[in-house]
């Protein structure tokens, strides 16, 4: 399957601060399970 759009190339910047917030998030201290219901709400948003 073929990517609809290279954002690595369209914008580069706001993937690694993607990354980053995740990196923040998944060590921030707060319950696993929690951080998954919380992902699974702004993805249905």
């Amino acid at each position: 399957m073929s990517l609809r759009i290279d954002t690595a190339a369209l914008a580069p910047g706001g993937e690694q601060a993607l990354e980053a917030l995740e990196a923040y998030v998944e060590s921030c201290g707060l319950d696993h399970a929690l951080l998954e219901l919380v992902k699974m709400r702004v993805s249905q948003i």
